[in-house]
C-alpha cells in the first residue's frame, strides 16, 4: 500500500483517530488539522515531520510537497549552525 493522506491514516486506525485527538497529540488546533486534510494549507517542516513521526511513516513528508532532499539540506543547516555556535565562530 502508498502513502496515505492524514485522513486516510486516521480512518485506518483501529479504532479510528479523531481529528481533534490527532490534533491535540501534534499540539495544533482542530481547524488548523482540518485545513491540512481539506488540503487548504500544509503544515511546515517540521510539523510533517512530527506527522510521519506519529504516523509511522503511514503519512510521508513528501505527502504535503515537501522532498527528502529539503529536509537534508535544513540538516546540514542546522549542524553546520551548531558547530559554529560550538566553536564559538
Amino acid at each position: 500500500m502508498g502513502p496515505l493522506s492524514l485522513g486516510q491514516w486516521r480512518a485506518a486506525q483501529t479504532p479510528p483517530r479523531t481529528a481533534l485527538s490527532v490534533a491535540r497529540e501534534l499540539d495544533v488546533s482542530h481547524s488548523l488539522l482540518s485545513e491540512w486534510e481539506k488540503g487548504t494549507r500544509k503544515p511546515g517542516v517540521e510539523l510533517a515531520l512530527r506527522v510521519e513521526q506519529l504516523t509511522d511513516g503511514a503519512v510521508p513528508i513528501e505527502t504535503w510537497g515537501y522532498t527528502r532532499e529539503l529536509v537534508e539540506l535544513m540538516r546540514g543547516a542546522v549542524e553546520r549552525r551548531d558547530d559554529l555556535s560550538a566553536t564559538g565562530s
